[in-house]
């Protein structure tokens, strides 16, 4: 089950990544901040497939 959670959360960061891309390309204020709000969904994601990889490790 671990392995699909993490496969589903990398699955996210790939289409969040294709429009923090999209977004960026656009430019403008409001594209801006949709890409800022990508950011902050992003690094928590990144963050916890770490923490969950590095005790994983750990554990065996």
């Amino acid at each position: 089950m671990r392995g699909f959670r993490k496969l589903y959360a990398l699955s996210l960061l790939f289409l969040m990544g294709l429009l923090l891309m999209y977004f960026k390309w656009r430019g403008g204020f409001l594209n801006s901040m949709r890409a800022m709000a990508l950011w902050a969904i992003i690094f928590p994601l990144v963050f916890a497939i770490a923490v969950e990889d590095s005790l994983a490790r750990f554990e065996d």
